[in-house]
């Protein structure tokens, strides 16, 4: 025990305090270099840019404009803006990374005490660059373009599905590819960053004359209002047909607009139908691709917690929006494509993924030993992890965590790594996370000081 402790404690402790400190103020200072076309064999390549200090505390950066990303960033650093994102994602994002950027998606229905880890709010996020990500961003610009030239545009693909172990990284994928999409100002974007909000019972909701199908007039108002907040100019051009029309609305955007401005009464009884009806217009149309995004897609596929009046559990697709939204897995649009995340977490993790015409899903590993190491130099330069990177380092996070992300996460914002820099409470020296998170660990072992032991 004793000889494992002194490991772990060699592992965390950086040689020296002061040099350590030294060390990271020169690496969350130095401004970065970019390198020029005419640079020397064994450089980066235009437009990478590096940190100053090469080895084990090196790192590249993407483009910040995503739709610049192209398959030679995979394992380089996306560096994220967080007033932009909150600006791209209205809905707020999928997976975990809402919840340590920004805290809980929606607030409890009861005051609780909030978890240290929603307390943390990164300053400088970033994520490292998948393969999945770019396997299909490259697809959805090929799909994008298809037909175009002969005048008969159309997308026939299934779609992706990203599965894989909890915390891996798919939610933050599906970020990516929603980012992207609406960086490049061609697709329209219907994003839902948590199917499972359509079949939890949160929320009000009315039953049908039958008892057998539920209506969220809360929810429909909501994506409603997600959907021309995000697309309102591609909304515009896309004539109105068949049950839209009838309002008189001339275009998609208006029969929004019009339901949104209705009385609170008129507007919760057409809600439901009107979001259904432009979910049916988006499928139909082939003036712009559309991407619908899915997180925790597999939950549409499965129970739900609602239950009719005989107080009978009723499936997901008993809820009107969850069967709206599940119609397009077996390629339902004329020109859209599909990208769904599986949950592996919770109660709808051991639900059966959705067919997408029989195509397999793309399985999302955690991270390698070389994108491990460019995201803990960028943590480390920006501030967020408190030691060095070294060779122990990455052993220690690749045995604990295997390269999932969201651990890498939970276990640097905790300060693990800074045990040893005197950052007791009374005397917390360096470190933001700390004052933010309250200490940030509870009953951390600190290294013993044991009072001699008089020998019988």
């Amino acid at each position: 025990m004793n000889t494992l402790k002194t490991l772990v404690w060699g592992l965390v402790r950086p040689s020296c305090p002061v040099h350590g400190a030294i060390k990271r103020r020169a690496l969350s200072t130095v401004s970065p270099k970019t390198t020029t076309p005419s640079a020397p064999q064994g450089s980066v390549v235009p437009g990478e840019v590096k940190v100053a200090d090469q080895g084990l505390n090196s790192f590249a950066l993407a483009d910040t404009d995503p739709k610049n990303h192209r398959p030679g960033d995979e394992g380089k650093i996306f560096k994220l803006n967080k007033d932009e994102l909150k600006k791209v994602f209205p809905e707020t994002l999928a997976g975990g990374f809402q919840r340590i950027l920004f805290g809980r998606r929606r607030p409890p229905p009861v005051k609780v005490t909030p978890h240290w880890l929603e307390l943390v709010k990164k300053d400088q996020p970033g994520f490292v660059i998948r393969k999945q990500a770019i396997e299909i961003l490259s697809t959805l610009h090929c799909l994008s373009k298809q037909g175009v030239k002969d005048g008969k545009p159309a997308i026939n693909c299934p779609g992706f599905l990203l599965d894989g172990a909890p915390g891996t990284g798919k939610s933050t994928i599906l970020n990516h590819c929603v980012h992207w999409a609406r960086s490049s100002g061609e697709w329209i974007v219907v994003f839902v960053p948590d199917a499972t909000y359509y079949v939890d019972g949160v929320g009000v909701f009315q039953r049908d004359e039958s008892g057998r199908e539920i209506l969220q007039a809360s929810h429909a108002m909501q994506l409603l209002q997600q959907i021309i907040n995000t697309n309102r100019e591609k909304l515009a051009a896309l004539p109105t047909e068949g049950a839209l029309a009838k309002g008189g609305s001339k275009n998609v955007a208006e029969a929004i607009d019009n339901l949104l401005g209705m009385h609170i009464i008129q507007r919760e009884e057409a809600a439901v139908s009107t979001c259904v009806n432009v979910l049916d217009a988006l499928r139909t149309q082939t003036k712009f691709p559309v991407l619908l995004a899915i997180d925790e897609i597999n939950a549409l596929c499965g129970p739900s917690k609602y239950r009719d009046l005989e107080f009978q559990p009723l499936p997901a697709s008993a809820v009107v929006l969850a069967r709206a939204l599940g119609r397009f897995q077996d390629a339902g649009f004329a020109r859209g494509v599909v990208v769904g995340a599986a949950t592996r977490t919770g109660e709808y993790s051991n639900i059966p993924l959705p067919s997408f015409g029989a195509r397999k899903p793309l399985q999302v590993r955690g991270l390698s030993r070389e994108e491990m190491r460019a995201y803990l130099a960028y943590m480390n330069a920006s501030g967020d992890l408190f030691a060095p990177v070294t060779k122990e380092l990455l052993d220690y996070l690749q045995f604990v965590t295997a390269g999932r992300p969201r651990d890498v996460e939970y276990i640097c914002s905790s300060e693990l790594f800074n045990v040893g820099q005197n950052n007791a409470p009374k005397n917390k020296k360096v470190g933001k996370f700390f004052a933010r998170t309250f200490g940030g660990y509870d009953g951390m072992i600190l290294p013993p000081t044991l009072p001699p032991v008089a020998l019988r």
